[in-house]
């Protein structure tokens, strides 16, 4: 099985999911597939590729446990009204 195979049937099997999971609408669903991946491909080919996972380029959210997490942020005291 190809790479655009494994695409479409994963469209194919999105939109089956989307329209309720009917019976007897795979040979649309597969059609309406196959024409979303072209445009996919045609829309990559125009504008190129997307950049990768933005989270990616996130640096690792820490530990709040370890020395540079949240447990170094002062916290607020509840307002009641007088301080202790």
């Amino acid at each position: 099985m190809t790479d655009r195979d494994d695409r479409v049937r994963e469209l194919a099997y999105l939109l089956w999911l989307e329209e309720g999971c009917p019976e007897g609408q795979q040979e649309r669903h597969w059609q309406d597939a196959e024409t979303l991946f072209d445009a996919e491909q045609e829309r990559k080919r125009i504008e190129g590729e997307p950049p990768g996972d933005p989270s990616a380029d996130l640096p690792a959210a820490s530990d709040p446990s370890d020395s540079g997490g949240m447990s170094q942020i002062p916290r607020r005291r509840a307002a009641s009204g007088k301080d202790r």
